[in-house]
């Protein structure tokens, strides 16, 4: 190590070899490889430098009241937590349904059958979905417990003296907090009759 003939700077030079090295270069350098690192962190965790479309998309607020005054029936309406966060229709429908299907398609489950029943397509869907909700917003400080969908047991069209019309399926309130039904077998997507509500036999929202 040589000392600069211009010492009052307080820098020094190293040589290495042909290569010649200042400290206070290396140093400012240094300085900004820490700054560089810190908001290439930073920008991860807010979720604004690596953004993608697969993000669950929301909308506003429900309480647990409007739920249960949209569906009328509320005797049999049970809530696993304090509030929910609807759901973009589009974007469930045509970007997350498809996406969750694949999956179980990957897995050899592709029809309903006696060991997969529609109890068990509903609930696998609340639970993939609910856990994709806490994945994508687990840096968020004000996340609503749960998403707005739950799994319906009800008579298709009303018929109540039909047990095979007895059917358990998804349903979900959208970003402008209107209710749908979700056939997740095979995607169709409807508004329940007035009949089929008040035959439903239990509403569970996770």
């Amino acid at each position: 190590m040589a000392w600069s003939s211009q010492n009052q700077r307080k820098w020094s030079i190293y040589s290495l070899g042909n290569i010649i090295f200042r400290d206070d270069i290396i140093l400012i350098t240094l300085k900004r490889l820490k700054l560089y690192i810190f908001l290439l962190i930073f920008f991860i965790l807010s979720g604004c430098f690596f953004s993608s479309d697969d993000s669950i998309k929301n909308g506003p607020d429900i309480s647990n009241i409007e739920i249960s005054i949209s569906l009328i029936n509320n005797t049999s309406t049970y809530f696993g937590a304090n509030g929910y966060r609807t759901i973009n229709k589009d974007w469930l429908i045509n970007n997350y349904y498809l996406e969750w299907k694949n999956e179980l398609a990957k897995k050899g489950i592709r029809n309903w059958s006696e060991k997969f029943q529609c109890n068990s397509f509903a609930l696998s869907f609340i639970s993939d979905l609910n856990k994709k909700y806490f994945i994508d917003s687990w840096h968020s400080k004000n996340i609503t417990e749960s998403l707005a969908l739950g799994v319906i047991w009800y008579y298709i069209n009303g018929e109540t003296t039909n047990p095979e019309k007895y059917h358990a399926l998804i349903c979900f309130f959208d970003e402008n907090k209107d209710l749908w039904g979700f056939e997740i077998q095979n995607g169709t997507v409807f508004k329940f009759s007035q009949a089929e509500i008040n035959s439903m036999t239990l509403e569970l929202f996770p």
